[in-house]
C-alpha cells in the first residue's frame, strides 16, 4: 500500500489486492479496516490497465466513522476490499465518440478512470473533463488533471450553469452518439441534468452517479 496527498481533502491510496481483477472504469470497491464493522465505498481511480494495483481517492471526513482512519493508514498497512461493484455508471468503451465528464468535489473520482482509461484506447480523440470545486487546491491530481480540464471555481467565478455549458460543450448540438458522465452531490447532478436536458442533450445519452 501506498498513500499521498492528491488534493487539499483528497489523499491517493494505491492498494495491491491478493486477487486482482480488471474493474470497468467507473466501478466502485467497498473498504473496510481488517477486522473493523465499518465500510465505505470509495471508486476506483486508476484505469483497468494498472494491472495488479487499484488508487482510490479518499476525501476526509472529520466527523466521518472511516475517512480519518483511512488518511492514517500507513505504507505496509492492510485494508479488506470487497469487488469491483456497480454496473449502472460505467464507461461505454465501445463508444469512440468523445464523451464528456462533469464532475463536482470527489465525484471527480470515478471520471478520472474513465478519462485514463478513453484517451488509451482512443489516443487521437479529446473527451470534454469539466470539473467544478471550490479551488483547485480541491481537485484531484489537478496538477497532471489540468491540460485535459475544463474548469469552474466556486470561490471565484459561481456555480457551474447553463450557460458555462453551453459555451464550452458548444450547445445546442445534436450529437445522439456522444454520451454524458455525471458525478457529484445530488443538487449538483439534478442541475446539471435539467441543464443539459434544456439545451438539447437526449436523456438517453446522459448518465450520473450520486456522491453523498
Amino acid at each position: 500500500m501506498s498513500t499521498q496527498p492528491a488534493a487539499e481533502d483528497i489523499r491517493s491510496i494505491v492498494v495491491a489486492p491478493e486477487t486482482w481483477q480488471p474493474h470497468r472504469p467507473g466501478q466502485h470497491y467497498e473498504l473496510r479496516l481488517p477486522g473493523g464493522n465499518v465500510s465505505r465505498k470509495y471508486s476506483v481511480v486508476s484505469a483497468p490497465s494498472r494491472h495488479g494495483e487499484l488508487e482510490f481517492g479518499i476525501q476526509l471526513i472529520p466527523s466521518g466513522e472511516l475517512s480519518p482512519a483511512l488518511w492514517a493508514l500507513k505504507p505496509g498497512d492492510t485494508l479488506e476490499i470487497r469487488g469491483p461493484l456497480g454496473e449502472s455508471f460505467v464507461l461505454d468503451t465501445a463508444n469512440p465518440e468523445p464523451p464528456v465528464f462533469i464532475g463536482a468535489g470527489s465525484g471527480i473520482t470515478p471520471l478520472i478512470s474513465m478519462h485514463r482509461t478513453y484517451l488509451e484506447m482512443y489516443p487521437n480523440l479529446a473527451p470534454a473533463f469539466i470539473v467544478t470545486a471550490k479551488t483547485p487546491e480541491r481537485i484531484m491530481h489537478h496538477n497532471t488533471l489540468v491540460p485535459h480540464l475544463i474548469t469552474r471555481f466556486t470561490a471565484t467565478n459561481g456555480r457551474l450553469n447553463i450557460t458555462f455549458l453551453a459555451e464550452k460543450l458548444m450547445l445546442p448540438a445534436a450529437n445522439p452518439q456522444r454520451n454524458y458522465y455525471i458525478c457529484g452531490p445530488p443538487d449538483f447532478i439534478d442541475t446539471i441534468v435539467d441543464d443539459l436536458l434544456e439545451l438539447g442533450v437526449p436523456e438517453v445519452s446522459i448518465k450520473s452517479e450520486r456522491f453523498i
